[in-house]
């Protein structure tokens, strides 16, 4: 079978998306005394998406439920916590990504409401009519160049002018190679560089006013060796530009979190080079299709302590700070490339399931990790090391009032501008060929209202005919809900060849109050069921284990068809749940 397009993504819970195919500002610095930091799961939440520090020094957490919690710090060095929630005036409860520009605003990218933008005294949000592009925001930077703050939603990305105080858009349609984004960074010249879920690095130079997108792709396959060149994976989950160290070794260099480990480039996206973690050889030998490894020089302190690298982070003495999904947190040194644990890091932590989802070199209190739901040790976690505070930046450029206005929202486009976008998409067009697909794009606005937008032809509810229990027995398997609304559909799932236990399905929540569950017109509720292969239960399928997957098979009759498909990952705050993933591969039929 011939892959025609492939989609990405790894979100913990709260994942509610429909895909679609074709086919705060202080006029003080923090004390370099400040009390020691503390961070209570339990009253503030165990489930850490972004981690930011303002010009002041004052440390921002973004959650996932629990919104936004502002570390301030007073001039006799006592710190206290603020919650900012949407009875403050954000646009929903989930922070998945923290910024601060050169006014001092702070900016928060939301689950499905674009973004909030705090100016010090209030709090202002902007969907996809007033500001970003798309209502899943998953990376926000700014451009050290010109100020501009830089967006990644999964319509492409929105790019927000200071001086101008104006919106502009990249996406497909205007030559972005791809509209999912996961990561933004930004060399000191102003290049960004962005990593995607499926299409490896994105990369333009500011000294083309970033007209010209350059793709850096890896090989489909995982890489049969630990350390090679190119990239190990088109899985980017994170990016790093380095300052580098105090007498600037290693300014400039960059840096790729993948699935299979760590690239890094040294001459600006030119030539890559990667090095893959312990567990390299396991991940090989649990391909379905087995691969010989290829012996390679390598000293075993050269490899990751996990393939899988979450994110990265530069601490004020250039080192490289690495977080992985189950083996929590490294430090590396640009110059040699290796691990260090050198004072003051020996408080450098491992746990099998410590999760890390983002690192925060916070001047004043140390290196800080923000954990997902990590039961033994939730939270924002602070290692045992300490550093004089860094200087402080200039103080915000203020209004008149004291206070930064905010950004004006975005102007609607012309009439005549709506023409030339016509016109260019149009041209742009190429029709599809009998077989072949197209992806169209993610929808996080929906969630489980999708009767009217959605399966006006077909629809078929995955396992809902599962009476008014729930069910969690493994030999179970729950029939559909069809809706039928012209005849030649047929919906089939299955696992996929990798296999050990077959498919099942089974209901979760028999009426659940959330509208992230899909409503079933045929019972007049909503209902939460699904189709699993299993895979979470790691007595039958290992961590390695490549797979099995639910291949679903969609038969339609001839001619141009939307096929779109919902993800709830009701359960993914706990447990093994919390290390789901869910990558999209469409194949034609043999």
């Amino acid at each position: 079978m011939n892959k025609l397009c492939s989609n990405r993504s790894h979100w913990p819970h709260s994942l509610c998306k429909w895909t679609t195919l074709s086919l705060c500002l202080a006029s003080f610095q923090i004390p370099a005394t400040a009390e020691e930091f503390s961070f209570d799961a339990l009253s503030q939440g165990g489930h850490v998406m972004s981690l930011a520090s303002d010009q002041s020094g004052s440390v921002w957490v973004g959650m996932q439920d629990w919104a936004v919690w502002n570390r301030i710090v007073n001039s006799s060095g006592k710190a206290s916590w603020r919650q900012f929630t949407v009875k403050d005036g954000l646009g929903d409860n989930d922070a998945y990504a923290i910024a601060t520009d050169k006014r001092g605003r702070v900016w928060i990218g939301h689950l499905n409401h674009g973004v909030s933008v705090y100016n010090g005294a209030t709090w202002k949000n902007y969907g996809v009519l007033e500001g970003p592009s798309g209502e899943r925001i998953f990376d926000i930077a700014v451009s050290p160049k010109d100020g501009d703050v830089w967006i990644a939603t999964n319509t492409g990305l929105s790019r927000y002018s200071d001086s101008l105080d104006t919106w502009t858009y990249f996406s497909r349609a205007n030559g972005l190679p791809c509209d999912q984004i996961n990561s933004i960074a930004f060399d000191q010249n102003g290049d960004i560089y962005c990593g995607t879920p499926a299409d490896g690095i994105m990369l333009a130079r500011v000294s083309a006013n970033y007209s010209n997108w350059k793709s850096v792709r890896a090989n489909t396959t995982m890489p049969s060796r630990a350390k090679g060149e190119g990239l190990p994976s088109n899985i980017v989950n994170d990016v790093l530009v380095t300052r580098g160290t105090p007498s600037g070794e290693g300014a400039g260099f960059i840096y790729v979190a993948t699935v299979n480990g760590l690239a890094w480039s040294t001459d600006h996206g030119g030539t890559w080079q990667f090095v893959r973690g312990t567990d390299w050889r396991a991940n090989l030998n649990g391909l379905s299709h087995k691969v010989a490894p290829v012996k390679v020089d390598l000293d075993e302190d050269e490899l990751l302590l996990q393939d899988w690298v979450t994110c990265l982070s530069e601490d004020h003495r250039g080192l490289v700070w690495i977080g992985h999904l189950r083996a929590g947190v490294e430090a590396r040194d640009p110059r040699s490339m290796r691990t260090t644990f050198a004072h003051p890091d020996k408080a450098l932590v491992s746990n099998d399931e410590d999760y890390v989802r983002a690192i925060l070199d916070a001047p004043g209190v140390g290196y800080l990790l923000g954990r997902y739901g990590n039961p033994a040790n939730p939270g924002v976690h602070s290692l045992s090391q300490s550093f004089n505070a860094a200087a402080a930046s200039p103080l915000p450029v203020m209004s008149s009032n004291g206070v930064p206005p905010f950004p004006s929202p975005a102007a609607p486009p012309t009439a005549t501008q709506l023409d030339a976008m016509t016109a260019r998409i149009r041209k742009l067009s190429t029709p599809l060929k009998s077989g072949e697909a197209a992806y169209l794009g993610e929808d996080w606005a929906t969630q489980g209202d999708w009767v009217g937008r959605y399966g006006r032809g077909h629809a078929t509810l995955a396992a809902m005919e599962g009476g008014s229990r729930e069910s969690f027995t493994r030999i179970v398997k729950t029939p559909d809900h069809e809706l039928i609304g012209a005849p030649g559909y047929a919906v089939n799932a299955q696992n996929g060849p990798h296999d050990r236990t077959g498919m099942v399905s089974w209901v979760t929540w028999a009426n659940p109050d959330t509208r992230r569950a899909l409503y079933d017109p045929l019972i007049g509720h909503r209902r939460h069921a699904e189709w699993t292969d299993l895979s979470n239960f790691l007595d039958t399928y290992p961590w390695e284990w490549d797979g099995p997957d639910v291949w679903v098979t969609v038969r339609v009759p001839a001619g141009m068809h939307r096929a779109s498909l919902y993800f709830f990952n009701k359960d993914g705050q706990r447990g093994h749940d919390r290390f789901r993933d869910f990558p999209i591969e469409l194949k034609g039929a043999p």
